[in-house]
């Protein structure tokens, strides 16, 4: 009888020390994708500012201007992480045409106030590339940890949901 309650008792401790180390394991996991999108958020902030000064800085038909204005409003009424991700890939993709516009009237102008927008505003696109690949790294092993056995127990017991499936709702 003693062996009974003994060996349960382990069970007990067992399981309860294992749903700790998920938890921890899941939120340290949580952190890191929290403070990428963090980092991703600010070099969003950082690139709408300086496409603003470009904006105003450029000497080029309101047609070339149009799209990525297009572009940039959207990305500003993104409500969920799912629309921010493709709004900032859309916009990233008028920069890249925007800036292949300007290529022309730099070389003409020569003009040493153009390069100090365009050089951040590429290190600019390129951090944002990096940490969007970083944070959809990231999202993936998560949600790919707790779809595996026994995590996705743990995770239903601890009400823990897979991120993936979350990108349609609002992020904070």
């Amino acid at each position: 009888m003693y062996a009974v309650v003994g060996i349960l008792f382990l069970l007990i401790i067992v399981i309860a020390g294992w749903l700790i180390a998920f938890n921890n394991l899941i939120t340290a996991k949580k952190d890191m994708i929290d403070h990428t999108w963090d980092r991703l958020s600010l070099l969003l902030i950082k690139r709408n500012e300086l496409l603003e000064k470009l904006a105003q800085r450029a000497d080029i038909a309101n047609s070339s201007l149009e799209p990525l204005v297009l572009a940039r409003n959207s990305l500003k009424e993104a409500e969920t992480t799912a629309q921010l991700i493709r709004y900032s890939l859309e916009l990233s993709n008028q920069v890249q045409t925007f800036l292949s516009a300007l290529k022309a009237d730099l070389i003409k102008d020569k003009d040493p106030e153009w390069a100090d927008l365009l050089l951040p505003l590429a290190e600019l696109e390129e951090g944002l590339h990096r940490q969007l690949e970083l944070y959809q790294e990231l999202v993936i092993s998560y949600d790919s940890r707790m779809k595996v056995f026994p995590n996705n127990l743990a995770a239903v017991i601890l009400g823990a949901q897979p991120l993936g499936e979350k990108q349609g709702g609002e992020r904070q």
